[in-house]
């Protein structure tokens, strides 16, 4: 599990995570990547993710684009992958706030894969 890497440079905050995973009998790759950047009080979020699974290919991109009025941020996202043959369900919830120059991050994974086993 990869912890995320808080900078902050005068009002600037920039986070990346990349989480790896693998399933035994079928591999599943998942690439995850953030980035913020903290402008006075603007935040700007880019989410991007990449699933693969042998036997049946799924892809899943996702991009997202936050804005924070004032110096609250709240921001809360929730995925669900199903890929056919193995079944493994992915959930996965974010939680900033800004307040001031501080950024609190929360992220929780959950996954659970039928007949194959999923290491995280």
């Amino acid at each position: 599990t990869t912890h995320p890497q808080l900078h902050s440079q005068g009002t600037r905050v920039y986070t990346r995570l990349t989480h790896s995973y693998h399933s035994q009998g079928t591999r599943v790759y998942t690439r995850l990547t953030h980035s913020y950047h903290s402008q006075g009080t603007r935040v700007y979020t880019r989410l991007t993710h990449s699933y693969h699974s042998q036997g049946t290919r799924v892809y899943t991109r996702l991009t997202h684009s936050y804005h924070s009025q004032g110096t609250r941020v709240y921001t809360r996202l929730t995925h669900s992958y199903h890929s056919q043959g193995t079944r493994v369900y992915t959930r996965l919830t974010h939680s900033y706030h800004l307040q001031g120059t501080r950024v609190y991050a929360r992220l929780t994974h959950n996954y659970h894969s039928q007949g194959t086993r999923v290491y995280t």
